[in-house]
């Protein structure tokens, strides 16, 4: 082989000082791992929610895209982390209502949720400022616990304070009579009278707007100068103090609407901020119709997409609301209520009406993961399992076991189709969905029979004792019509006497057996005197034989 010339060796030692300057370089753009350190101050807490983290009870997480990514690890509740191995750059999504804001500590500078990260971030973690309303209005170190006494009429009104929260709708959506006393916030603003607050008031969704408001001694309507009215969003400028008495009075002219509100965890972690009675996961829900007070059917069915997170219907008072409420298959409805009252199940199936009345609703459905059950009444099968292929639309399944009685031509077509096999018994094996009525109740169910899945199930029946199924087959009669097929078993556990097979069709069944392998009982008398005389017949001739060849020997 020829030698490497001097200009080939050059080359070859040029390219490779290039690839080494230049493959750093694509590795650390494409992989180089970076962290964002979250370290807390004051009463501020932190914690690892099965990978998500939470800040103060938010979620705060780091998304590309739709995509969460990074590795979450708190060390302790001041202290937490993101990594991200792959250095792929991602933005914090995260909503901090008013609870904290997140300073990077190079310089100082409050976060952007619009900020791209992609290398090494501390940020602290301190009370919430609010950089837009400039700094008059943020509160920070310097503030000072305040103190509400608050009333209001006709309506509820959410309050902030600096955009601290003083009452959320929330916390209180079912009372009647908003009345809140000694209501303290913790740094909420400035207490002397040469500093102000903002004061913002806000009524609960539905409900009427404000139409005048009393502070500490002073009427202020639409009209006073230090009341900006954005929609039915008051912000009022007040002078500091340590305590703020407020009464107000809504506008019994303004137009009102009543609304059915709901939240989803599933598609919205932000979702469980708000209270368990307006939560709904693991199922869907339907207004059938809506009907007026004089029974004239005005809407529906309108759809309620769980999978947006939050959202609402507009209802009248006076109406007639029918629901539908069907949960995700593998869960049961184990409890509906509107406001805290349980809902009625009617007679259609997932269906429960109720009268909406002059106040806003929450609904909440609680669906719970139930299994897939099989009940047997026969006297050759004790129990047994059964897992569906595809699932139903919703709810569970119940397999029934019957032993049942055919008729004559049944019983005759079973027998000619189950040929060198022998009928043991005869089976009912029907398929029900099961949907629970709003409540922990297995008996007390609504029920639908399925004559066939779109896949096969497995099912699996423990025999009575004293069968052998080592030569067993099904006999099916397709939906009790004048079609049979065989159906072999898949398996057969000798230990629990237990046969495995798949259908996708329920009606009546089979149970065949060769007849040589389920012959256990006595032989008849007749049998006894034969098998006798064959033994003695074989014996008399071996003595002969024993004999003769004695005697040669002699």
């Amino acid at each position: 082989m020829k030698s490497l010339s001097k200009k080939s060796i050059s080359i070859f030692l040029i390219f490779t000082m290039l690839i080494a300057l230049i493959l750093p370089t694509i590795v650390n753009a494409e992989g180089e791992s970076y962290t964002i350190t979250f370290t807390a101050t004051d009463d501020h807490t932190m914690e690892n929610d099965n990978g998500h983290l939470k800040i103060d009870g938010q979620y705060v997480d780091l998304k590309n895209g739709e995509n969460t990514i990074g590795v979450v690890n708190c060390s302790s509740a001041t202290s937490a982390s993101i990594t991200v191995n792959n250095g792929t750059t991602g933005k914090l999504n995260y909503f901090a209502n008013g609870k904290f804001t997140l300073y990077n500590t190079a310089g100082h500078v409050p976060h952007n949720i619009e900020d791209e990260i992609n290398s090494d971030i501390v940020f602290m973690v301190e009370d919430y400022t609010n950089p837009d309303n400039g700094s008059t209005n943020n509160y920070n170190q310097d503030f000072e616990n305040i103190e509400f006494d608050i009333v209001w009429t006709n309506a509820f009104i959410n309050l902030w304070i600096n955009e601290r929260s003083v009452i959320e709708e929330s916390q209180d959506f079912h009372q009647t009579n908003f009345e809140y006393n000694n209501v303290i916030v913790e740094k909420a603003g400035n207490i002397t009278e040469d500093k102000t607050n903002e004061l913002r008031l806000q009524p609960r969704f539905g409900d009427k707007a404000l139409a005048e408001c009393t502070i500490n001694g002073v009427k202020y309507d639409e009209n006073s100068n230090n009341v900006a009215i954005d929609g039915d969003i008051w912000t009022i400028t007040v002078p500091g103090a340590t305590k703020y008495t407020i009464s107000g009075v809504a506008d019994q002219n303004a137009a009102q609407i009543r609304t059915i509100i709901w939240a989803n965890v599933d598609a919205d972690k932000t979702a469980e901020n708000f209270d368990e009675d307006m939560i709904l996961e693991h199922g869907k829900a339907k207004i059938i119709a809506i009907y007026d007070e004089n029974n004239t059917k005005i809407a529906g069915p309108i759809d309620v997409d769980v999978n947006t997170g939050m959202g609402w219907v507009p209802v009248d008072p006076g109406n007639k609301v029918i629901f539908e409420f069907v949960p995700e298959y593998g869960y049961q409805l184990t409890s509906v209520k509107a406001n805290g009252f349980a809902l009625e199940p009617q007679a259609e199936i997932n269906q429960y009406t109720f009268i909406m009345p002059d106040t806003n609703i929450h609904f909440q459905a609680i669906f719970t993961p139930t299994n897939d059950v099989l009940e047997a009444n026969s006297s050759k099968v004790n129990s047994g399992e059964i897992e569906l292929g595809n699932g139903l639309e919703g709810g569970s399944a119940k397999l029934t076991v019957n032993d049942i009685e055919l008729t004559s031509d049944k019983i005759k077509g079973f027998e000619n189709s189950a040929g060198n096999y022998k009928i043991s018994n005869y089976l009912d094996i029907d398929l029900y969905n099961i949907f629970y009525k709003g409540k922990e109740d297995s008996d007390d169910v609504w029920s639908n029979k399925i004559d066939e899945l779109e896949k096969e199930a497995t099912i699996t029946l423990k025999l009575e004792d004293g069968i052998d199924a080592n030569d067993i087959v099904l006999v099916h009669n397709v939906h009790d019509g004048d079609t049979y097929e065989i159906i072999q078993i898949d398996s057969y556990d000798p230990v629990t006497n237990t046969i495995t097979f798949r259908t996708k069709s329920f009606s009546n069944y089979a149970i065949a057996l060769k007849e040589n392998l389920n012959t256990k009982t006595s032989p008849k008398t007749g049998d006894d005197i034969i098998l006798w005389i064959s033994i003695m017949t074989v014996s008399t001739l071996g003595i002969l034989v024993i004999c003769k060849n004695l005697r040669k020997k002699d």
